[in-house]
């Protein structure tokens, strides 16, 4: 487990979801939302997302 406080900052434009957090207080949050993108993100939609992205 980590124990070293550190800052997650993965709220770039190049990610269609944003994650933001402190670990290791937000690690539960952070691993529920990412299950749940796991979980619910269609390839279909993403494809979509990188294409209307201009600045890649």
């Amino acid at each position: 487990m980590l124990d070293t406080p550190f800052t997650l900052l993965a709220n770039m434009v190049s990610n269609p979801v944003p994650l933001t957090g402190f670990l290791p207080h937000d690690r539960e949050k952070l691993i529920r939302e990412i299950q749940t993108i796991l979980d619910n993100a269609q390839e279909a939609d993403l494809k979509q997302y990188r294409k209307s992205i201009k600045s890649l």
